[in-house]
């Protein structure tokens, strides 16, 4: 997308920022060099703030005369620029940039041509969040938050091959909790359920990265 941008609006630069929370990642560019890479994305940024904020596009046709003049990334001399919030459910997930060397170089007709492809980005991004929260249910155990067993029994697969494979030491530990039944027959299974999820809790925070807990 970002290059068929490029060459229908004849900017100078073109990319796409997604933003995840407090993470801003410069999804894909064109046109900006290596120099795109001493840009620190953060939401922050007073470009990137202000569209946060106010969800509405920045149309700029003389960035010397901006107040965000500062605040975006340059390749060459920048001029004029566009920036169309993508938005999903309300949310700003991404922005569209583009920018030229010239002064006044877009017109409406860009910023129409851009706001059609917010859109488009906002839909695929959508169906992208929706698959991973569909894939995280099918491998994650909903009382606890650790993986299901239909998960601990592909990755121990996985991971006893790469282990035989590699000739390296693999651990596996298995714990059960104490008394559990009795505290269910006593408390009820709901109590029973708060135990439970309050193990998961801690296993999540307290595992190292490359650790992994599963419910058995």
């Amino acid at each position: 997308m970002v290059e068929k941008i490029y060459q229908l609006v004849k900017c100078n630069g073109c990319a796409i920022i997604l933003i995840n929370g407090n993470e801003v990642k410069l999804q894909s560019e064109i046109g900006f060099g290596p120099s795109i890479k001493d840009v620190e994305f953060s939401v922050d940024m007073p470009l990137i703030k202000y569209i946060l904020s106010t969800k509405n596009k920045i149309f700029i046709g003389d960035i010397e005369k901006s107040y965000f003049k500062y605040s975006i990334p340059r390749g060459e001399l920048t001029s004029s620029m566009i920036c169309m919030p993508v938005i999903v459910k309300d949310r700003v997930k991404g922005i569209i940039y583009i920018d030229s060397k010239n002064i006044n170089a877009f017109s409406s007709n860009h910023e129409y041509f851009l706001n059609i492809l917010a859109h488009e980005i906002s839909i695929a991004i959508e169906r992208a969040i929706a698959y991973e929260r569909i894939k995280e249910l099918t491998i994650k155990d909903d009382l606890t938050g650790v993986y299901n067993r239909r998960k601990f029994d592909q990755d121990l697969k996985e991971e006893l091959n790469k282990s035989i494979r590699y000739v390296r030491n693999l651990s596996l530990l298995m714990m059960d909790i104490d008394y559990f039944k009795k505290y269910n027959d006593f408390h009820g299974h709901q109590k029973g359920d708060d135990i439970l999820r309050k193990l998961g809790v801690v296993f999540n925070k307290h595992m190292r990265n490359t650790d992994r807990a599963y419910r058995y």
